[in-house]
Protein backbone atom coordinates (compact mmCIF):
# COMPACT_ATOMS: atom_id res chain seq x y z
CA UNK A 1 0.00 0.00 0.00
CA UNK A 2 1.15 3.39 -0.90
CA UNK A 3 -0.01 7.19 0.35
CA UNK A 4 -1.84 8.96 -1.98
CA UNK A 5 -4.97 10.67 -3.27
CA UNK A 6 -7.84 8.38 -3.96
CA UNK A 7 -9.29 9.07 -7.68
CA UNK A 8 -12.67 8.51 -6.22
CA UNK A 9 -13.16 10.60 -2.97
CA UNK A 10 -10.07 13.31 -3.50
CA UNK A 11 -8.82 12.44 -0.07
CA UNK A 12 -5.14 11.80 1.00
CA UNK A 13 -5.73 8.18 2.36
CA UNK A 14 -3.74 4.79 1.79
CA UNK A 15 -4.26 3.28 -1.65
CA UNK A 16 -4.77 -0.16 -2.32
CA UNK A 17 -4.37 -1.58 -6.24
CA UNK A 18 -7.62 -1.13 -7.78
CA UNK A 19 -7.88 -3.69 -10.83
CA UNK A 20 -9.45 -1.92 -13.95
CA UNK A 21 -11.14 -4.61 -15.33
CA UNK A 22 -12.77 -6.74 -12.29
CA UNK A 23 -10.52 -9.56 -11.39
CA UNK A 24 -13.23 -12.31 -11.37
CA UNK A 25 -13.88 -11.38 -15.05
CA UNK A 26 -10.33 -13.31 -16.18
CA UNK A 27 -11.60 -16.66 -14.74
CA UNK A 28 -8.74 -17.64 -13.67
CA UNK A 29 -10.29 -20.66 -12.01
CA UNK A 30 -10.80 -22.25 -15.52
CA UNK A 31 -7.85 -20.59 -17.51
CA UNK A 32 -5.33 -20.48 -14.96
CA UNK A 33 -3.75 -17.76 -16.67
CA UNK A 34 -4.61 -14.54 -18.48
CA UNK A 35 -2.49 -12.16 -21.00
CA UNK A 36 -3.25 -8.37 -20.52
CA UNK A 37 -2.29 -5.89 -23.93
CA UNK A 38 -2.62 -2.37 -23.84
CA UNK A 39 -3.99 -0.08 -26.26
CA UNK A 40 -0.68 0.02 -27.87
CA UNK A 41 -0.77 -3.53 -28.23
CA UNK A 42 2.34 -4.08 -25.99
CA UNK A 43 2.17 -6.83 -23.20
CA UNK A 44 1.69 -5.82 -19.94
CA UNK A 45 1.89 -8.63 -17.51
CA UNK A 46 0.85 -12.31 -17.53
CA UNK A 47 -1.66 -13.05 -14.75
CA UNK A 48 -1.51 -16.46 -12.91
CA UNK A 49 -3.69 -16.16 -9.98
CA UNK A 50 -3.80 -12.53 -9.93
CA UNK A 51 -2.50 -9.29 -10.84
CA UNK A 52 -4.36 -8.19 -14.18
CA UNK A 53 -4.80 -4.28 -15.15
CA UNK A 54 -4.61 -2.69 -11.98
CA UNK A 55 -2.75 0.23 -9.67
CA UNK A 56 -3.06 2.11 -6.76
CA UNK A 57 -5.87 4.78 -7.32
CA UNK A 58 -8.58 3.97 -4.53
CA UNK A 59 -8.81 3.98 -1.18
CA UNK A 60 -10.28 0.88 0.38
CA UNK A 61 -13.76 2.46 1.15
CA UNK A 62 -14.22 3.84 -2.36
CA UNK A 63 -12.82 0.56 -4.16
CA UNK A 64 -15.26 -1.28 -2.48
CA UNK A 65 -18.06 0.99 -3.46
CA UNK A 66 -16.88 -0.03 -7.45
CA UNK A 67 -16.69 -3.45 -5.92
CA UNK A 68 -20.55 -3.69 -5.14
CA UNK A 69 -20.77 -2.72 -8.90
CA UNK A 70 -18.39 -5.37 -10.17
CA UNK A 71 -20.52 -8.11 -8.55
CA UNK A 72 -23.87 -6.94 -9.44
CA UNK A 73 -22.03 -7.03 -13.36
CA UNK A 74 -20.37 -10.50 -13.03
CA UNK A 75 -23.96 -12.30 -12.21
CA UNK A 76 -25.12 -9.91 -15.65
CA UNK A 77 -22.27 -10.85 -17.39
CA UNK A 78 -21.74 -14.82 -16.52
CA UNK A 79 -24.95 -15.80 -15.18
CA UNK A 80 -28.05 -13.65 -16.67
CA UNK A 81 -27.16 -13.13 -20.18
CA UNK A 82 -25.85 -16.55 -21.36
CA UNK A 83 -29.73 -17.70 -20.01
CA UNK A 84 -31.13 -14.89 -22.10
CA UNK A 85 -33.69 -15.64 -24.59
CA UNK A 86 -31.77 -16.15 -28.01
CA UNK A 87 -33.14 -13.94 -30.97
CA UNK A 88 -32.06 -13.30 -34.47
CA UNK A 89 -31.59 -10.01 -36.41
CA UNK A 90 -31.37 -10.95 -40.13
CA UNK A 91 -28.05 -13.22 -40.51
CA UNK A 92 -27.10 -12.29 -36.79
CA UNK A 93 -28.00 -13.51 -33.33
CA UNK A 94 -28.59 -11.86 -29.95
CA UNK A 95 -29.42 -12.81 -26.53
CA UNK A 96 -31.86 -10.38 -25.42
CA UNK A 97 -32.66 -9.40 -21.48
CA UNK A 98 -35.94 -7.66 -20.58
CA UNK A 99 -36.23 -5.38 -18.17
CA UNK A 100 -37.21 -8.37 -15.81
CA UNK A 101 -33.90 -9.64 -16.40
CA UNK A 102 -31.51 -7.38 -15.06
CA UNK A 103 -31.21 -3.93 -12.66
CA UNK A 104 -30.70 -1.02 -15.30
CA UNK A 105 -29.32 1.26 -13.08
CA UNK A 106 -27.02 -0.74 -11.22
CA UNK A 107 -25.51 -2.39 -14.94
CA UNK A 108 -25.18 1.12 -16.48
CA UNK A 109 -23.52 2.60 -13.40
CA UNK A 110 -21.00 -0.57 -13.21
CA UNK A 111 -19.89 0.30 -17.51
CA UNK A 112 -19.79 4.07 -16.55
CA UNK A 113 -17.36 2.93 -13.31
CA UNK A 114 -15.05 0.57 -15.95
CA UNK A 115 -14.56 3.21 -18.97
CA UNK A 116 -13.86 6.07 -15.87
CA UNK A 117 -11.42 3.34 -14.22
CA UNK A 118 -9.72 3.03 -17.48
CA UNK A 119 -9.46 6.72 -18.26
CA UNK A 120 -7.55 7.59 -15.20
CA UNK A 121 -5.34 4.64 -15.40
CA UNK A 122 -1.93 5.43 -16.31
CA UNK A 123 -1.48 2.00 -17.68
CA UNK A 124 -3.93 2.21 -20.35
CA UNK A 125 -3.80 4.83 -22.94
CA UNK A 126 -7.12 6.07 -23.73
CA UNK A 127 -8.37 9.33 -21.96
CA UNK A 128 -11.84 10.99 -22.11
CA UNK A 129 -10.73 14.01 -21.30
CA UNK A 130 -13.46 16.46 -20.12
CA UNK A 131 -15.78 13.55 -20.33
CA UNK A 132 -14.04 12.07 -17.10
CA UNK A 133 -14.73 14.07 -14.78
CA UNK A 134 -18.86 13.81 -15.86
CA UNK A 135 -18.79 10.15 -15.76
CA UNK A 136 -16.70 10.72 -11.85
CA UNK A 137 -19.83 12.92 -10.96
CA UNK A 138 -22.38 10.42 -12.38
CA UNK A 139 -21.35 7.61 -10.39
CA UNK A 140 -21.15 9.99 -7.10
CA UNK A 141 -24.96 11.00 -7.68
CA UNK A 142 -23.50 14.55 -7.97
CA UNK A 143 -24.73 14.92 -11.82
CA UNK A 144 -28.09 13.73 -13.36
CA UNK A 145 -27.32 10.80 -15.37
CA UNK A 146 -27.53 10.82 -19.35
CA UNK A 147 -28.28 7.71 -21.19
CA UNK A 148 -26.97 9.11 -24.07
CA UNK A 149 -23.51 9.00 -22.60
CA UNK A 150 -20.86 6.04 -22.12
CA UNK A 151 -22.74 3.46 -23.26
CA UNK A 152 -21.70 -0.17 -24.07
CA UNK A 153 -22.25 -2.26 -26.92
CA UNK A 154 -21.77 -4.96 -25.52
CA UNK A 155 -20.96 -8.70 -27.68
CA UNK A 156 -20.38 -12.00 -26.77
CA UNK A 157 -17.56 -14.36 -27.95
CA UNK A 158 -19.19 -17.70 -28.77
CA UNK A 159 -16.05 -18.55 -30.50
CA UNK A 160 -12.22 -20.57 -29.58
CA UNK A 161 -9.48 -19.02 -30.13
CA UNK A 162 -6.24 -17.25 -28.19
CA UNK A 163 -8.51 -14.65 -26.90
CA UNK A 164 -10.04 -16.74 -24.40
CA UNK A 165 -7.30 -16.22 -22.74
CA UNK A 166 -6.50 -12.56 -23.01
CA UNK A 167 -7.69 -9.34 -21.35
CA UNK A 168 -7.15 -6.27 -23.49
CA UNK A 169 -8.08 -2.79 -24.41
CA UNK A 170 -7.68 -0.79 -27.80
CA UNK A 171 -8.69 2.22 -29.11
CA UNK A 172 -11.28 2.05 -32.23
CA UNK A 173 -12.84 4.29 -34.61
CA UNK A 174 -16.61 4.74 -34.15
CA UNK A 175 -18.82 6.72 -36.11
CA UNK A 176 -15.75 9.10 -36.72
CA UNK A 177 -14.76 9.23 -32.92
CA UNK A 178 -12.04 7.22 -31.07
CA UNK A 179 -13.81 4.81 -28.80
CA UNK A 180 -12.60 2.32 -26.18
CA UNK A 181 -12.50 -1.20 -26.75
CA UNK A 182 -12.32 -3.81 -24.21
CA UNK A 183 -11.88 -7.47 -24.02
CA UNK A 184 -12.11 -9.85 -21.61
CA UNK A 185 -13.13 -13.90 -21.28
CA UNK A 186 -16.05 -14.53 -23.75
CA UNK A 187 -16.78 -10.64 -24.48
CA UNK A 188 -15.93 -7.56 -26.12
CA UNK A 189 -16.86 -4.23 -25.14
CA UNK A 190 -17.20 -1.00 -27.44
CA UNK A 191 -17.72 2.38 -25.20
CA UNK A 192 -19.56 5.15 -27.29
CA UNK A 193 -19.18 7.94 -24.76
CA UNK A 194 -21.25 10.39 -26.08
CA UNK A 195 -23.80 9.47 -28.70
CA UNK A 196 -24.87 12.86 -29.17
CA UNK A 197 -21.40 13.82 -30.63
CA UNK A 198 -21.34 11.58 -33.01
CA UNK A 199 -22.10 12.70 -37.06
CA UNK A 200 -24.39 9.52 -37.98
CA UNK A 201 -27.49 10.34 -36.18
CA UNK A 202 -29.08 7.26 -37.36
CA UNK A 203 -26.44 4.79 -36.68
CA UNK A 204 -26.17 6.02 -33.32
CA UNK A 205 -29.93 6.13 -32.81
CA UNK A 206 -30.20 2.57 -34.11
CA UNK A 207 -26.83 1.58 -31.65
CA UNK A 208 -28.61 3.37 -28.82
CA UNK A 209 -31.56 0.93 -28.46
CA UNK A 210 -28.66 -2.15 -27.78
CA UNK A 211 -28.33 -0.60 -24.32
CA UNK A 212 -31.55 0.80 -22.72
CA UNK A 213 -33.92 0.44 -20.21
CA UNK A 214 -36.19 -1.15 -22.35
CA UNK A 215 -33.67 -3.82 -23.34
CA UNK A 216 -30.47 -4.94 -23.44
CA UNK A 217 -29.15 -6.99 -27.08
CA UNK A 218 -25.93 -8.48 -26.27
CA UNK A 219 -24.45 -9.48 -29.99
CA UNK A 220 -23.40 -13.06 -30.29
CA UNK A 221 -19.80 -13.53 -31.93
CA UNK A 222 -19.77 -16.22 -34.24
CA UNK A 223 -16.17 -15.29 -36.15
CA UNK A 224 -13.15 -13.61 -35.52
CA UNK A 225 -13.93 -9.77 -35.36
CA UNK A 226 -11.72 -7.07 -36.86
CA UNK A 227 -11.08 -6.49 -32.71
CA UNK A 228 -10.12 -9.76 -32.65
CA UNK A 229 -8.13 -9.93 -35.61
CA UNK A 230 -5.83 -7.03 -33.84
CA UNK A 231 -5.04 -9.44 -30.70
CA UNK A 232 -4.23 -12.28 -32.40
CA UNK A 233 -1.37 -9.95 -34.45
CA UNK A 234 -0.36 -8.84 -31.44
CA UNK A 235 -0.40 -12.71 -29.68
CA UNK A 236 1.17 -14.23 -32.57
CA UNK A 237 4.52 -11.20 -31.74
CA UNK A 238 4.39 -12.73 -28.35
CA UNK A 239 4.54 -16.83 -29.00
CA UNK A 240 8.18 -16.68 -28.92
CA UNK A 241 8.12 -15.16 -25.31
CA UNK A 242 5.33 -17.45 -24.14
CA UNK A 243 4.97 -20.34 -25.21
CA UNK A 244 2.50 -21.10 -22.71
CA UNK A 245 -0.30 -19.25 -25.22
CA UNK A 246 -2.52 -21.56 -26.60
Amino acid sequence: MQKGICRYCGQEVWLIDSHIIPKSFYLLKQWGQCVGIDAKQILLDKVHSQNGFKEPLLCKACDNKLGYLDNCAYQFLFHDVPRAERCQDGLLEFLLLKPRDFNYNNIRRFFVSLLWRASISSKIPYSLGRYENIALQILKHERTDSDNLFVPLIYRREINTNLDIVAGVMSKSVMGNIELCLGFPHYQIIFIKDFLANKDAELAQQLRLLFARQGIRVYCIKRPSVFEYAFLHTLQQLQTKYLRLK
